[in-house]
């Protein structure tokens, strides 16, 4: 069980980006295409977990989620965003994220 453990910590590891922001618009959408209904639970986790952090590192500086907003409303969110923007697919997901959900979510001053 340890071997098993230490492989995956290595696995992961070696998947993970360096530095923050290291994932692209590109890299972000094709871990989250078809979230709801993908089996793939490796691209689905870092789909997740990526928006998950930069949700909760944001909301309430770059846009403020009302009550009730669950990830999986933000993943759709980012999906529809990164399939009508491909564009922008190349920059980084992290400014990627806060510009849709400002879109979505906008602070009222």
């Amino acid at each position: 069980m340890k071997k098993i453990t230490i492989i995956v910590a290595a696995l992961i590891a070696a998947a993970t980006p360096a530095r923050a922001g290291a994932i692209t618009g590109q890299a972000l959408f094709e871990n989250c295409r078809n979230y709801s209904t993908y089996s793939n639970y490796f691209n689905k986790g870092l789909c997740v977990g990526y928006i998950t952090a930069a949700v909760e590192a944001f909301a309430g500086s770059r846009f403020c989620l009302p009550n009730g907003v669950t990830i999986g409303i933000s993943v759709d969110i980012m999906e529809r965003y990164l399939r009508n923007h491909p564009e922008q697919r190349h920059l980084d997901a992290l400014s990627l994220i806060s510009s849709a959900m400002s879109k979505a979510y906008p602070c009222k001053s």
